[in-house]
């Protein structure tokens, strides 16, 4: 019995591979590859996406796809800000809603955009509906929001509803609580990590967070004395000179706050406030490896 492969089971395997080759050099060709200077960009047709790939859906995503990378790793695209990226990546989850890399590519390749974050959020967004499971697709959201809007409290949102999934990583809840103090919302900080510790049951988890608890009192307590002498210098035209000066001044409700860590909280002559024993300041520093690290969830 010859291995040779009937001709039907040939033409069945041949023709979808046909398709690839050729619906994406017809992809090409359509958003602009070998368009002549001045033509107008349009994205791929969808009915005709499908023709190409014999009503196949999934290969049609796939065809689709397969462009989008190669639009968005090219200069035709870069020329025009990747205009066409968001109406490729909607095609493609419009012929294969399951394919969940291509929201997240979509997250973060959307931001450099002519659409912008608004595109790269929405997608997300859908991502996170048909993928509720998923914790990265409500950190990306996040991370666009710190990134690029610069809306602190916003992306503190994102990154404690991802904190709360089982599977997000510890980080994910530290940052959470960071950017809700770096936004001037200890409450909102604090009420994550009680939150948070309702459902940890690891010891260590448990620790991590209480710690947190105590740096996020400390810094909220630091952050409302500074803001204290702030307004006592304004109105009185010099700096204080000792906390019961603000306290005087009715510029601290009930008085100095306590320190979780059990030293004190001082005001030198000029104004500028400490603490005893003295601690880093809570506040976002983002380096370009954290970035990276961000980028690659």
């Amino acid at each position: 019995m010859s291995g040779r492969l009937p001709r039907s089971a040939s033409l069945a395997l041949l023709l979808p591979a046909l398709a690839l080759i050729g619906g994406a050099h017809f992809l090409r060709a359509e958003i602009g590859e070998y368009r002549q200077p001045g033509e107008t960009l349009t994205p791929p047709n969808p009915t005709l996406v499908a023709v190409l790939a014999l009503g196949d859906r999934t290969l049609a995503a796939d065809l689709v796809w397969i462009d989008a990378v190669q639009y968005f790793g090219g200069t035709e695209g870069s020329k025009y800000r990747y205009a066409l990226l968001s109406a490729m990546l909607n095609t493609v989850i419009e012929f294969d809603p399951a394919f969940r890399y291509a929201y997240k590519f979509g997250g973060m390749a959307l931001t450099t955009t002519l659409d912008g974050v608004e595109a790269a959020d929405a997608l997300l967004e859908l991502g996170h509906q048909r993928f509720a499971d998923d914790w990265v697709f409500l950190a990306y959201i996040g991370f666009n929001a710190m990134l690029y809007r610069e809306d602190y409290l916003r992306a503190a949102e994102f990154f404690g509803r991802a904190a709360k999934y089982p599977d997000a990583p510890a980080y994910v809840e530290m940052l959470a609580t960071r950017l809700a103090v770096e936004a001037g919302d200890c409450k909102r900080s604090l009420h994550l990590i009680d939150a948070l510790l309702q459902i940890r049951q690891d010891k260590l988890l448990r620790q991590r967070l209480l710690d947190r608890r105590d740096y996020v009192i400390w810094e909220c307590n630091f952050q409302l004395i500074e803001e204290a002498a702030k307004l006592f210098a304004e109105r009185n035209g010099r700096p204080a000179r000792a906390l019961d000066e603000l306290v005087a001044a009715g510029l601290l409700a009930g008085g100095v706050p306590p320190h979780p860590y059990g030293g004190r909280y001082l005001i030198d002559g000029n104004g500028k406030v400490a603490s005893d024993p003295p601690r880093k300041r809570l506040r976002l520093k983002l380096n370009q490896q954290a970035v990276e690290q961000l980028k690659r969830w």
